[in-house]
């Protein structure tokens, strides 16, 4: 399991993309490049469109009934948006944390899946160019080379893979060209941070044509810094690369992508900010030591990867790394049946895998490392008839699905306090073993999980001009869903066992003469060991969208929908001490109802956008804790019967004179659960009636303002200044302080020179510049509060040209 982790050369390479703007902004309705064009050469000012897919055909983005944020390439590039996370700058409503492993919880309106497991799916739905990411971990260093983003928010079903009840995020990337072109970007920050892109696209032979794109990024330097001793955590080194071959003719279009990614990084360790042991007799002083109490970004704990040395058998605990790899292949095949109809298929294969070793207790003691074995092998095909038949464009379509999850983990838990009582116990109780053996007994186990998840479904969507003002939208969708989960926790090399037999069969009154790697996990009774827990979980269910669209002149644009969306039910990844926290959360379900308008204004020169929802929210699922009458508390995936959301969103784009644009955009949220009893944390039993849910700040906006202009014939010249805001949230259900996100500001900056006719841009620009001290996260581990840290101020230069 120890393994060596590789990076690659820290050379100075840098990276992506020249990055024109800092700006913070919702850019869902800012300029394409030919409406900035037009503003600078001394056209009439006006907002431009992107042409997006949310509906599974090309249309402007203020023409399409939904709520939603388009980002255009050159936007991505403009704005520094290099990942997922950083989309939550630009997309109000929308949110993104870091768990302690390592997954991306990601969050549209309130409705996200706050778990840790790589094996979970999300709400909201990852895609790219329509295949379906089905888990959060693939959409790591995914954003490079592309044509556009979509953020799509709400249930979504009728015309993707999977269903979703929070949105969905879809990536486009940049197709393959008829001509020439080639371009390259490097970027140099601090923190010794990298990061180079560079494609090249053209023909390759009639009808022919590809494009390959490779990006190399890091950090040579650590970025988090020991509180106890001189020791850094913080260097990174990525990789990925994308592939597409472009074949058309004939009434025929074949696509074939292939992409990869590698990620050899260091993990992130949270910030201890209270050191709390369950069993106050058995804490240990130093680990008040690692406690953080002034507000620095930079500042953490975790375990000295020598401390306390090797297990008797020799095994080392790994270092702070990941070691991750992903490859996908999809195709499309597009087949013109006529001029009105067409057949579409669509194949993607994903695959990931990792070893992963991360501090989940924030503090010098061993408390709660945890190294994480797995991998996914997920495997979509959907089929769809697409037409158009007089004033009806319809599609109907098929979707089949199959992933097989592995997943494994390893918990170094010696100082615990519980575990501390535990060894107590079983100094007392008269056994065979050593009292070596009971001294360092229980310091590691282990969990392992397996999972076969068959997916099934038929959809259908109709858009009807009922007139030249209304047209009616109607969407349905089945799904069936089949799925075996096998799992427990287990003795780690013979190192659990010794406790378990004693002091845990004295407890409970059970002995299972517990043997090394054997499933360790209790019946729900206590009279012995479960042995591997075997559960299937088969599920269905009918989703549906109706919309009303009303354009009574053109740039204007009113909506109304009701839709009702899912998400499948989902097996949990924790450590069981009975088979019952291995139960699955059921299906959820949104029914949501959303108002909205489009509105373009002052003769284009201003773009207005606003919606209002209101959800009703059956059955959430949550990770939450439920008694245990050893450790006090344990995780266990749970459903809360009935919660409610309800919001107002916003956002205004103009462009007021010329080379000048401003943007403003905002969200308003409200979560609510209804009648809930749960455990706190602390193992208090509480009626979480009323409470907000976890990671979804009540307000949420951005302003931003951007100019650029000509200095000279050849040369041109810029800034721009963006904001982004969030309120107050939390990071889990109850509303503890401790566990409490603060609001936060967060100000990014660059000033830029361009080339007026030539593809050339060079940038200096700051994000966070304020060094804002902030969290996106935070939980509870046993004996330790903690929190997870955004980055510090970063800064850099970018250089990006093209070549055609």
């Amino acid at each position: 399991m120890n393994t060596r982790f590789s990076g690659w050369s820290r050379a100075a390479a840098v990276s992506l993309v020249a990055i024109a703007a800092m700006s913070a902004g919702d850019a869902a309705h800012a300029q394409d490049a030919a409406a900035q064009k037009e503003s600078a050469s001394g056209g009439a000012p006006g907002v431009g469109e992107i042409i997006v897919t949310a509906q599974r055909r090309e249309e402007s983005v203020n023409k399409v009934p939904i709520s939603i944020t388009a980002l255009s390439g050159d936007q991505l590039r403009d704005m520094n948006i290099r990942d997922v996370a950083d989309l939550t700058r630009v997309v109000p409503g929308f949110t993104e944390a870091k768990s302690a492993g390592g997954t991306p919880i990601y969050t549209i309106r309130g409705i996200g899946f706050n778990t840790d497991s790589m094996s979970a799916t999300s709400p909201v739905g990852i895609y790219v160019d329509v295949v379906a990411y089905a888990y959060p971990y693939m959409s790591t260093n995914i954003l490079f080379d592309m044509e556009r983003v979509e953020v799509l928010k709400g249930p979504q079903g009728t015309l993707y893979g999977r269903n979703t009840t929070g949105g969905l995020v879809n990536f486009v990337p940049a197709k393959p060209s008829d001509t020439f072109e080639a371009g390259v970007a490097v970027e140099a920050g601090n923190f010794l941070a990298y990061d180079a892109t560079a494609y090249v696209t053209g023909p390759l032979a009639e009808g022919l044509s590809a494009r390959l794109a490779l990006r190399v990024n890091g950090r040579a330097d650590e970025w988090q810094r020991s509180v106890t001793r001189d020791d850094e955590l913080g260097k990174a080194a990525q990789q990925a690369g994308r592939a597409i071959l472009a074949w058309n003719g004939g009434g025929v279009k074949l696509t074939l992508t292939g992409s990869f990614w590698r990620d050899r990084s260091d993990t992130q360790a949270p910030q201890a900010i209270a050191y709390d042991p369950q069993q106050p007799a058995f804490g240990n002083p130093l680990g008040s030591a690692s406690v953080i109490t002034g507000k620095s970004n930079r500042a953490a704990d975790w375990t000295p990867l020598d401390y306390p040395g090797p297990f008797a058998n020799g095994y080392e605990r790994p270092p702070y790394r990941v070691s991750a790899n992903f490859q996908a292949v999809s195709g499309r095949a597009e087949f013109d049946l006529d001029d009105n109809h067409q057949f579409i298929s669509l194949t993607g294969f994903n695959h990931v895998d990792r070893e992963q070793m991360t501090d989940k207790g924030g503090t010098q003691l061993e408390t709660a490392g945890r190294y994480a074995i797995g991998k996914i092998n997920s495997f979509s095909q959907e089929f769809r008839i697409t037409g158009q038949d007089g004033p009806a464009t319809w599609l109907v379509g098929a979707y089949y699905g199959v992933d097989k999850v592995q997943d494994e983990l390893v918990g170094f838990d010696t100082d615990m306090s519980i575990i501390g009582l535990l060894r107590s116990v079983a100094a007392s109780v008269p056994s065979s073993y050593t009292p070596d053996e009971i001294a360092d007994g229980f310091r590691a186990y282990r969990a392992l999980i397996a999972i076969r998840d068959k997916t099934f479904g038929v959809f259908g969507n109709v858009d009807l001009e009922l007139s030249d003002q209304f047209k009616l939208i109607v969407g349905a969708r089945y799904t069936k869903e089949k799925q075996r989960f096998e799992g427990c926790s287990a003795d780690f090399m013979g190192n659990t066992a010794p406790i378990w037999n004693t002091a845990l069969a004295a407890i409970t009154g059970t002995n299972v003469n517990l043997q090394p790697d054997q499933c360790l996990t209790y019946k729900d009774d206590f009279s012995g060991s479960s042995g591997l827990v075997t559960i299937p979980l088969n599920e269905d269910n009918f989703s549906f969208k109706g919309t009303l669209n009303w354009t009574p002149q053109p740039g204007t644009l009113f909506y109304a929908s009701f839709s009702r969306g899912y998400k499948a039910g989902a097996f949990p990844f924790s450590s069981a001490n009975v088979e019952q926290q291995l139960l699955p959360a059921k299906q959820e379900e949104v029914l949501a109802y959303e108002v909205g308008t489009k509105l373009s204004l002052a003769d284009r020169k201003l773009q207005l956008n606003m919606a209002g929802y209101y959800y009703d929210y059956r059955d959430k699922q949550l990770s939450a804790r439920v008694f245990d009458p050893v450790f006090g508390t344990l995780q266990r995936l749970v459903n809360i019967p009935k919660s409610v959301v309800y919001g107002f969103e916003a956002d205004l784009t103009g462009r007021v004179a010329e080379g000048l644009t401003f943007r403003l955009s905002g969200n308003y949220l409200h979560t609510e659960v209804k009648d809930f009893t749960a455990f706190t944390l602390a193992g208090t039993p509480a009626n979480f009636d009323g409470e907000a849910f976890q990671l979804s700040p009540k307000w949420m906006g951005t302003a931003s303002v951007d100019y650029e202009t000509p200095v000279s014939d050849a040369l041109g010249a810029g800034f721009s200044v963006g904001v982004n805001y969030q309120s107050g949230s939390k990071g889990q259900l109850e509303s503890n302080p401790l566990l409490a996100i603060n609001a936060r500001a967060l100000v990014d900056a660059s000033i830029f020179l361009f080339g007026n006719d030539s593809d050339w841009k060079v940038s200096l620009w700051g994000k966070n510049l304020l060094d804002k001290y902030y969290w996106t996260n935070t939980d509870s581990e046993q004996d330790s509060y903690i929190r997870f840290t955004g980055m510090p101020r970063t800064f850099g230069i970018s250089f990006s040209t093209k070549f055609r």
